[in-house]
């Protein structure tokens, strides 16, 4: 089986998780990363290529794939960079800060027959797995109501080492909620409206911290969050 070279954009704490996990496959190769994480020390036992930019990677070298690891506000930039170069990409979720970035994102994508999967790594959890097929199998009957109800706590210090977490686009509710949500979409099937009440960030941040949700499903299920 040919070996594929994948690209990581973004050293954070999901990027290095996923340089990690590609260097422990046989047949996955970590052909790049792209970062301006200065601890290059560490970085260099990743024993690969390193670049300051997805064009200068490009310029290169053209991996099989890339894994968009970035903050949240540059998942569309940085992806598009590869999906114009025909490569397929792994974005984390959330898959852009914007709706009308999606739109762009997925009308390119379409054009030019290229893959993306978003990073919604909790269905692959073997405990939803499971919960998913009690649902399929008819086991607690016919879902007519779902209801999610989240609390996260983040410390001032979650904000000190990322502050690109406390502009638009980034926040609890984007980019921790996401999952929920997704949760429930594959639970209950695709969302056909949503109504909200979102109040501002409590400390000041230009996001959102709070907010009360209303989905309506298209299979006819009611959920609140």
């Amino acid at each position: 089986m040919k070996s594929l070279d994948i690209a990581v954009v973004g050293y954070g704490l999901i990027g290095k998780k996923h340089c990690n996990i590609i260097k422990k496959q046989k047949n996955i190769k970590l052909s790049g990363l792209v970062t301006i994480n200065k601890n290059k020390i560490q970085i260099k036992r990743l024993g690969c290529d390193i670049f300051n930019s997805i064009p200068e990677l490009l310029n290169k070298k053209k991996p099989d794939g890339a894994i968009i690891a970035s903050p949240t506000n540059l998942h569309l930039k940085h992806s598009l960079e590869f999906i114009k170069h025909d490569i397929p990409v792994l974005i984390e979720k959330p898959i852009s800060h914007s709706s009308k970035g999606v739109k762009q994102l997925l009308k390119l994508a379409k054009k030019k027959s290229v893959p993306i999967l978003v990073g919604h790594h909790r269905r692959y959890n073997q405990i939803i797995k499971s919960a998913k097929n009690i649902l399929n199998e008819g086991q607690i009957g016919k879902i007519r109501s779902v209801n999610s109800l989240c609390w996260f706590y983040k410390p001032d210090q979650y904000f000190k080492i990322s502050p690109w977490r406390k502009n638009s686009g980034a926040g609890p509710i984007l980019t921790n909620l996401i999952h929920d949500i997704d949760l429930l979409r594959f639970f209950c099937g695709e969302i056909n409206s949503v109504q909200s009440l979102i109040s501002r960030s409590k400390r000041g941040f230009k996001n959102e911290d709070t907010a009360s949700v209303i989905l309506n499903f298209k299979s006819g299920i009611l959920g609140t969050m």
